[in-house]
């Protein structure tokens, strides 16, 4: 059997309660790939994580490293991706090296984890088009010219968004990476996005998504095979049963492995629209009192304007299961 290693990266506050409940999703509902190796990363020296949370990654098998990684990129926090991932992989004898975003859940066993080969990477494509482009001549088009240009990428390959089902030069989400280690994409990864921050190439939103379109660009230029892990994995928790294109599209949670939940959960516990699909999975009440018990969810009250506001992001949320006769 093939040996996998998890990274994630965790800091203070918010973020190491969502690595805290990654890892317990995964070790509680991960079947026979439950104990598999996580590596926790805080690469910036601020924001160190809490000695709660240090005993709970060393009761349930993740390695911390405290490691300033992040010198250069201190105010583009995303730059951790690739700094960890790269550190990880020239370190590792495994065969497979996942990355995960922390706002990840586990439902059920990852066994696409042990799946993919060499020359091959596992990848779901961007939900929504935010900077990719659909021509090569639209807005945004100047930015992938010259990233492609800069790194030596020959030929364009296009993917489908997974909300819009908008077809868009090849780019993925980057919270979910599978990929074998002798692709060298991590290091690859790091060393194209340092390139491309020192050429001060930008898209016309900003720096934002810098590191997830040059990680795009990335798996071109090293030409890998992009395999879908399928539908179940890396689903976005917003759009789960509005996604247009129908290679994603789920009618249950109790269909999906990974949840991608963004800041679904920001919504106070009392009325968060997935607690009652979450129920209807395997599990589902062990899991909705995990949340409950987390520090992800928003407890604190709310008032009048704020809970307008979400009960108009929960009947959004009702209209699409009603759709889809769930």
């Amino acid at each position: 059997m093939k040996s996998v290693e998890i990274v994630i990266n965790t800091e203070g506050g918010k973020l190491e309660n969502m690595s805290k409940l990654l890892v317990q999703s995964l070790r509680t509902f991960g079947g026979d790939l439950k104990d598999l190796p996580i590596y926790s990363y805080q690469p910036r020296k601020a924001n160190s994580i809490s000695e709660e949370t240090r005993s709970f990654f060393a009761q349930n098998n993740v390695e911390h490293f405290d490691i300033e990684l992040n010198k250069n990129y201190l105010d583009y926090p995303l730059a951790n991706k690739p700094l960890a991932c790269a550190y990880h992989e020239n370190r590792s004898k495994a065969d497979v090296i996942i990355f995960l975003d922390s706002d990840m859940l586990f439902l059920r066993e990852p066994k696409r984890f042990l799946e993919v080969e060499p020359g091959e990477v596992f990848l779901t494509p961007v939900v929504q088009k935010n900077i990719g482009v659909e021509d090569l001549d639209g807005k945004n088009a100047l930015y992938w010219h010259s990233i492609y240009k800069e790194l030596g990428v020959e030929g364009f390959r296009f993917v489908r968004t997974a909300y819009q089902n908008t077809r868009i030069l090849e780019y993925y989400n980057t919270g979910h990476i599978i990929s074998h280690r002798s692709n060298g994409l991590y290091s690859a990864w790091l060393e194209n996005f340092e390139k491309i921050k020192r050429q001060k190439i930008i898209p016309l939103q900003g720096h934002y998504f810098i590191e997830q379109s040059v990680f795009a660009a990335t798996v071109a230029q090293l030409s890998l095979k992009v395999t879908s892990p399928g539908k179940e994995y890396n689903v976005p928790a917003k759009y789960a049963f509005d996604l247009k294109n129908p290679d994603h599209f789920i009618s249950s949670l109790t269909e999906v492995v990974s949840l991608h939940y963004h800041k679904l959960f920001h919504n106070p516990l009392r009325i968060n629209p997935l607690r009652k699909e979450i129920a209807k999975c395997k599990n589902g009440q062990f899991l909705n009192q995990m949340l409950d018990e987390s520090k992800v969810i928003t407890r604190q009250p709310v008032g009048k304007y704020l809970y307008k506001i979400y009960n108009l992001e929960l009947n959004k949320f009702k209209q699409r299961l009603k759709s889809n006769k769930i």
